[in-house]
């Protein structure tokens, strides 16, 4: 049976959440204040619907809003704190460590590695602390490890400096993850298991498309403004010159095209391009770092001392209905 009301209330809570984190839109972008004032106003229709509605069946199916919506919310967060890591670390061993496309892949193993070694140790950590706690910590391990890198992410520095970031990214991006994903499925009745897919799906989603587009354009914009600040002392035309022929290479960065694009490029350009797109990064970085580090902040504050996985383990739900 579908509940209408937690549709309602699933789509306000993903468009209250990519509102509040348009952080690159501006807050007099009225797209992002219509998203934040309908998600507003989606949650409280639904809100009126659950007051309105009665009947056993619909008590039986009632989801736990405040646990549900905090891990969509850090869903999201921490898909925008993953993709500059994972879109920007290769790009970057490429360009500036000057590693072969499959190298800058496999450079990527601590992070991997670190998927892969989180995930059983979430169980046996789930034992032993409670969910606000991993969701929280989890999430500002991610943070702390973009910060991290953000740091370190230098011309000058060495590869062996970006292993211990990586590592505990992909440590607390498991560890938060596996933790708010049985949230969500412990706020749902298991009756509705679609229902608790489809949430934990569309925060991730929705968290890392933002991330693509939100990287990519603090990459690209923070890139190009050092840069022209390190031409400033030209005369206007040739100035206007290296900063267009720098955004063309900025376009073509992560294309079949780059190859052609960069080999055109004369040797004494090429350091300013490596320090100008090295300071793009480190600002993609610290912007997904600052936005995990609140988001785990928010979630150990919101999720308080209830533990929300009781719901399943508990079998609430069956022994309401029976009721």
């Amino acid at each position: 049976m579908l509940d209408l009301g937690t549709a309602i209330w699933a789509f306000g809570i993903i468009s209250l959440t990519v509102g509040l984190t348009w952080i690159g839109g501006g807050l007099d972008n009225p797209l992002r204040w219509a998203l934040v004032v309908g998600g507003v106003a989606v949650v409280g229709l639904a809100l009126v619907h659950d007051r309105r509605r009665t009947g056993r069946t619909m008590a039986a199916i009632r989801i736990e809003r405040r646990p549900a919506a905090i891990a969509v919310i850090i869903g999201v967060v921490l898909g925008i704190a993953q993709t500059a890591p994972m879109m920007q670390l290769p790009l970057y061993f490429q360009l500036v460590l000057r590693y072969g496309p499959l190298l800058a892949v496999v450079a990527l193993a601590p992070l991997f590695g670190a998927l892969v070694l989180a995930g059983p140790a979430a169980g046996f950590l789930l034992a032993r602390y409670s969910p606000r706690q991993l969701v929280g910590v989890g999430a500002i391990a991610v943070g702390l490890g973009n910060l991290l890198l953000a740091l370190v992410v230098t011309p000058s520095a060495g590869y062996v400096v970006f292993v211990v970031p990586c590592f505990v990214i992909g440590a607390g991006f498991v560890v938060a993850t596996t933790v708010r994903t049985a949230i969500i499925f412990a706020s749902v009745p298991r009756g509705l298991p679609a229902t608790a897919a489809a949430l934990n799906e569309a925060s991730i989603s929705v968290g890392a498309r933002i991330g693509i587009v939100l990287v990519t354009a603090i990459v690209a914009d923070v890139a190009l403004n050092a840069y022209t600040a390190s031409v400033a002392g030209l005369p206007a035309a040739e100035a206007a010159q290296a900063i267009a022929a720098f955004r063309d290479v900025l376009v073509a960065v992560g294309t079949p095209s780059f190859s052609q694009v960069s080999s055109a490029v004369e040797a004494v350009n090429a350091q300013p391009y490596v320090e100008a797109y090295a300071s793009g990064v480190r600002a993609a970085l610290a912007v997904g770092g600052l936005t995990a580090v609140v988001g785990g902040f928010v979630a150990w504050l919101a999720l308080g001392r209830r533990d929300p996985l009781g719901t399943v383990y508990e079998h609430r739900d069956e022994r309401g209905a029976a009721a």
